[in-house]
């Protein structure tokens, strides 16, 4: 049998994940701030790449899933 975790440890979780990323955004961001614009430009295409990445990757999850959805 499995163990259904609480509401409230669910909650926590979700803060810890949070603040979690809150930090690591706001140490980029310092990071990068106090660094030469080389740097900030290299950054800046990198968040851009990602961001096309995960786009075309929804994009591509949205398409099969119509196609599998039209084929049933």
């Amino acid at each position: 049998m499995r163990a259904i975790p609480s509401r409230s440890n669910s909650r926590c979780n979700k803060v810890k994940a949070r603040r979690r990323t809150l930090c690591l955004v706001t140490f980029s961001n310092i990071f990068v701030a106090n660094s030469n614009p080389e740097t900030q430009i290299l950054y800046f295409h990198q968040l851009v790449v990602q961001n096309w990445q995960r786009a075309k990757h929804v994009a591509a999850t949205v398409c099969v899933c119509e196609t599998f959805a039209e084929n049933c």
